[in-house]
């Protein structure tokens, strides 16, 4: 018996099929062994149990016939890629197209996973990255975090029991001498601020406590890039000694190379020395980083903080009990601006691969009419709906599988470009393909295989066999696949009509945001940067004459119209925001009144073109021995001053308080950003208020960008050493300070328009296959006296049904989706009916034109022709 079941299995697995189900095989092969036993003289019991010893056991018959059923699988499954590799080429336009639409779709979503993976996803690149947390302070009235002042600095230091480490950070710029002198951009940091990151340098050492003491400060941690650049990546830099800002500093560490905290533009780390005079410890200027002791939760850290504060805050000569205190997991606190924007991002790349699964849906179901005979013989020869159901999706899994692999190519291009759309995307060092983007890759090409192609195989396998036979014959259910085809369009233009309308939103408040008007006349207007040095050229008397001579000889340049200096320019990277009082009004300055602080020079104004609206501008009789006095700008005198003039009156600011006379009324500036709202502003004469840092505004009669030489040169010949840096155009700042808002519209705008060329695609697709489908009826009209109107009227009617479906149903998706980008938009509401309405236009005559091509086409063909079609 054992011999004929194994020839029995072995011919059925050579066969590729099993003849009959196990349990069948196993009963009669049982109960043959168990007569032959019986007959032999055996009790039926023994005779039944020997036959299951002679047949080797139930579990050896089930292990041959798994091996056999895993055979017959593996094998079908192998014909059938056969045979769609051989569908591939013969159809290669077809495949082509196919795999085009679906390699843009999921080379879109790759891209974007790429940065949701390291962005949102992947956790920070330290030991324990969850117990690092940015401590904040905040106002509860008006809310924000800002940052952190000294003294709250200090007593959490000292008193804090939920930290192992706690660290200071303040950026600060520094000039590299040498033959080529450099400016670049440092942290100071406080001891402990390469403990709480976990990270140690790759050469040499970190700060000691007794380094942020002044005297003993002056050594310094080396970026990588600086390193290799500057320093030839030699190793004995470390004890050397470089000058910095006129100082000598001794080098003592060089970071690993993928470290960049907190900015990769970081060029190197400074011990921090805290300004401990009255001036500054009540100013909130530093970010705190902190990791958490093993065990205490981020809620107890941040009501220790909190509490630590509230004591700090009630020692205070003015206390403030609105101010307070918490904390946030620094991956947070990192990607909390960017989250919003990527998960909308990704929502829209969800929809161009769906619309473009629609398309190639579409294709497949088009294609299926020419395979018609091909699937009615397989049917009529025996084979299984379910079998040929698995022949379309290894078809079409195969087809996703190639577009996936094609996508993943394009995805590299898409992710470079968006880094170069927004260069300040977070953590955007780390964007980079890994495992966990070629496991999203393979799984939404899979799922695209099987969405886009479970519906064909369906519908594809269940033909009227007698008439797809016949010379001519149709698919069975050919008016439902009509149906259905013209269903998936409708669904691409509905999701097409959200994209448009959320980019068509986004477009228009950027549109908004670049005509808005900043309050001073940018064109032609060159802006740069300048540190005062340590030692000042000859005949210069400290900073203040440095900067003075400096701008004597940009004066002096052919083609200046006029130059100034102010400490902080519009658009720049720093805010300085101080209390102030008005002489003869008692206000809290933590409630009442704030204001922006500037420090400008006499030029300032003509350079930068702003009015001048009220009194006179800074002179140069205002100098350190001359009465204060101030300009405010026009809201400032509108809101404090209502109904008389703010000239003569006296306010006081800074610590301790000085009183400045008011002598001119500006124009309002929009400072950073531009979305933002007018505030008040303090101009304070650069003469009466030193600065150790200025930005130049140089007003030129051609191109700004030429004078950059000259520029640099009238520096050197005040003190050869000093660079000047962030040169650029007014209208460059301007452009760089709505660089997300751009981003944001030019991406969901170019996903937009993939999804309306996919969707009409797909219009003219399902009005060209209608009119093929149809030839004989258009033959006969024509034939019985129709005109190329009539037949042209008749197919347009069929593609202004879809239109109009599809607009109906993706209005009323994008009225609540465009809800969500309510915090991205600028001067527009989300339902803004002009962009509804220019997205109804756009997309419905984009629809009409993909219809109106095969209505002309087949308004043109010669009646005979048609009739004789079938």
């Amino acid at each position: 018996m054992i011999p004929e079941f194994m020839r029995r299995l072995s011919a059925l697995r050579r066969g590729k099929q099993l003849g009959c189900e196990l349990d069948e095989e196993l009963r009669f092969h049982l109960e043959k062994q168990t007569e032959a036993n019986i007959a032999a003289g055996m009790a039926p019991e023994e005779a039944r149990r020997q036959a299951l010893v002679t047949l080797g056991g139930i579990d050896k018959i089930r292990e041959e016939y798994r091996d056999a059923l895993g055979f017959r699988l593996l094998s079908d499954f192998a014909q059938d890629v056969r045979h769609a590799l051989r569908q591939m080429r013969r159809s290669p336009g077809f495949t082509a197209v196919a795999v085009l639409t679906l390699a843009l779709g999921i080379g879109a979503n790759t891209a974007i996973f790429t940065v949701v993976n390291a962005v949102l996803l992947r956790p920070l690149a330290f030991p324990e990255p969850d117990r690092i947390v940015r401590v904040l302070e905040f106002n509860r009235r008006h809310g924000g975090s800002v940052f952190v002042s000294p003294v709250n600095f200090e007593q959490w230091r000292k008193q804090s029991r939920s930290f192992t480490h706690i660290a200071a950070l303040w950026p600060k710029s520094f000039v590299l001498a040498g033959d080529r002198p450099e400016r670049l951009l440092g942290g100071t940091v406080s001891p402990g601020f390469f403990e709480v990151l976990g990270i140690r340098p790759a050469l040499g050492r970190t700060f000691a406590a007794d380094e942020e003491t002044a005297g003993r400060d002056q050594v310094v941690i080396l970026a990588d890039g600086l390193w290799k650049r500057r320093f030839g990546s030699d190793p004995a830099v470390l004890g050397r000694t470089i000058t910095l800002n006129g100082a000598s500093f001794l080098v003592a560490g060089v970071m690993p190379e993928d470290f960049s905290f907190p900015s990769r533009r970081i060029d190197l780390w400074a011990p921090l020395v805290l300004d401990r005079s009255v001036e500054r410890r009540n100013f909130h200027y530093l970010s705190v980083i902190a990791r958490l002791k093993p065990g205490v939760t981020a809620e107890q850290a941040s009501g220790e903080v909190d509490t630590i504060s509230r004591q700090t805050e009630r020692q205070n000569a003015q206390p403030d009990p609105d101010q307070g205190a918490g904390l946030v997991r620094l991956r947070e606190q990192m990607v909390e601006n960017f989250r919003p924007v990527i998960f909308i991002l990704f929502a829209a790349v969800i929809f161009v691969l769906l619309i473009g699964c629609a398309d190639v849906a579409n294709l497949l179901l088009a294609r299926a009419t020419a395979r018609q005979k091909e699937i009615a013989v397989r049917l009529a020869m025996g084979a299984g709906r379910l079998r040929l159901v698995r022949q379309f999706l290894t078809e079409s899994v195969l087809l996703a599988l190639v577009a996936g692999a094609l996508g993943l190519l394009l995805s590299h291009w898409g992710v470079r470009s968006l880094l170069a759309l927004d260069p300040d995307i977070p953590r955007a060092r780390e964007i980079a393909p890994d495992w966990w983007v070629l496991a999203f890759t393979a799984g939404i090409s899979l799922l695209a295989g099987v969405a886009f192609g479970c519906l064909p195989a369906l519908r594809c396998s269940s033909p009227d066999l007698n008439s797809s036979l016949k010379e001519g014959g149709t698919l069975a259910g050919g008016s439902q696949r009509g149906g259905v085809r013209s269903l998936l369009v409708v669904s691409q233009i509905a999701l097409s009509v959200v994209l448009l309308i959320g980019a068509g939103l986004l477009i228009r408040s950027l549109l908004l945001l670049e005509s808005v008007d900043p309050g001073f006349r940018p064109e032609r207007v060159l802006a740069f940067q300048l540190s005062a040095p340590q030692t000042t050229g000859s005949g210069s008397p400290g900073p203040q004459g440095f900067f003075r001579d400096v701008l004597v000889r940009i004066e002096t340049i052919p083609g200046v119209t006029a130059a100034g200096a102010i400490d902080e320019i519009p658009f720049g990277m720093i805010r300085t925001t101080r209390s102030f009082e008005i002489e003869g009004q008692a206000a809290s300055p933590f409630r009442a009144f704030i204001a922006d602080v500037r420090i400008a020079s006499p030029g300032y104004f003509r350079a930068m073109g702003i009015p001048l609206l009220l009194g006179r501008g800074f002179a140069e009789r205002d100098g350190p021995d001359a009465p204060k006095v101030a300009i405010v700008n026009e809201l400032m005198a509108r809101r404090f001053f209502p109904k008389r003039s703010p000239l003569g009156k006296r306010i006081a600011t800074g610590t301790p308080p000085a009183l400045f006379e008011i002598i001119g009324v500006a124009g309002s500036v929009k400072q950073r950003p531009l979305r933002g709202e007018f505030g008040p502003e303090i101009y304070l004469s650069w003469l009466q208020r030193p600065a150790g840092e200025l930005c130049f505004a140089v007003r030129t009669a051609g191109e700004p960008a030429a004078l950059v030489p000259a520029l640099r040169s009238a520096v050197r010949e005040v003190n050869r050493y000093q660079p000047i840096y962030a040169v650029r155009t007014m209208e460059q700042a301007i452009s760089e300070s709505i660089t997300s808002e751009r981003f944001n519209a030019l991406l969901l705008g170019g996903f937009a328009a993939m999804g309306l060329l996919l969707a009409i695609l797909g219009t003219y697709g399902v009005i060209a296959y209608s009119v093929e489908q149809r030839r004989h009826e258009i033959g006969i009209r024509m034939a019985l006296g129709a005109q190329r109107s009539d037949v042209i009227g008749l197919i347009m009617k069929q593609g202004t049904v879809l239109a109009l479906a599809g607009l109906a149903a993706g209005s009323a998706g994008a009225l609540a989706a465009s809800r969500l980008l309510t915090g991205m938009l600028y001067g527009v509401g989300a339902t803004d009916p002009l962009t509804f309405a220019a997205v109804a236009f756009l997309l419905g005559a984009a629809a009409l034109l993909a219809a109106f091509i095969p209505a002309r086409r087949a308004a043109r063909a010669d009646p005979m022709v048609a009739l004789r079609y079938e």
